[in-house]
């Protein structure tokens, strides 16, 4: 079973992990995407990713400063990400086997990366999925990626129990892979509800937390079974098997 999530716009400033990981497997890509980029303005970088002027000037440096020569030196992906998700994963108290484990069944769908393992040596940089980058080269981070990240995962899977992938990833980032996942894959897609205002609806901030709980909670219990994640309950949600399908597994706050 692997586990999906998305990176996060937010990065950390300091962290435990530099260097002694593995590199990306799309390094090749990460680099054809930084050289489109690096030649972007500040205004333009603005306007892509809808920042006010002085955070335009900020990624602008990162652009600059990213080189794939630096990789093999840089911060451990799961750590260098933060945000709602991440620090509900808080994976600074992992030991070496956690870590372990979630290297071979957590991965992070990225702009830049593409799919990243946790222990993955990644430079800062910002890009979201759904940017639109100001190049006739690249009509969509969508298209550019296609169906590799999918094909990545599929072969991955080959060297576990089973076919199945957890995704916890927002619907930005899943559009990345759904799209291309073959029959013999079994995709869910699993949802947080809360009831508000007479319906249950999904609460954004609430939903980010509750993913990174879910993946704190199968690698902290080293969980390999649908059965054990079934058991997740963090902030009171609990799983409901008569809403869930075996294509959405739904979870809500009982009222």
């Amino acid at each position: 079973m692997i586990l999906l999530i998305s990176a996060s716009k937010r990065l950390r400033k300091s962290y435990l992990h530099k260097g002694n990981g593995t590199l990306p497997y799309f390094i090749e890509e990460a680099k054809e995407l930084q050289n489109i980029l690096k030649n972007l303005y500040p205004l333009q970088i603005k306007w892509m990713l809808k920042v006010n002027p002085r955070m335009g000037e900020r990624i602008h440096k990162l652009y600059q400063n990213w080189s794939a020569d630096k990789l093999s030196n840089g911060c451990w992906a799961l750590e260098l990400y933060h945000g709602t998700t991440y620090n509900a994963v808080y994976c600074d108290d992992w030991s070496d086997h956690e870590w372990g484990f979630a290297q071979e069944h957590v991965r992070i769908i990225s702009g830049l990366y593409g799919l990243l393992r946790p222990k993955d040596t990644i430079l800062p940089y910002r890009l979201e999925m759904h940017s639109v980058i100001p190049s006739k080269s690249i009509t969509s981070l969508y298209d550019f990626w296609g169906n590799k990240l999918m094909n990545r995962l599929v072969e991955e899977l080959k060297t576990h129990d089973d076919n199945i992938i957890l995704n916890l990833a927002s619907n930005e980032f899943a559009q990345a892979v759904l799209p291309h996942c073959p029959p013999e894959v079994k995709m869910i897609t699993v949802q947080f509800l809360e009831y508000r205002d007479d319906k249950w609806k999904t609460i954004p901030v609430n939903a980010k937390k509750a993913r990174g709980y879910m993946v704190r909670y199968v690698v902290k219990n080293n969980i390999k079974s649908l059965e054990d994640v079934k058991k997740f309950r963090e902030m009171n949600f609990v799983f409901d098997a008569e809403a869930s399908n075996e294509n959405t597994f739904i979870f809500r706050i009982p009222h």
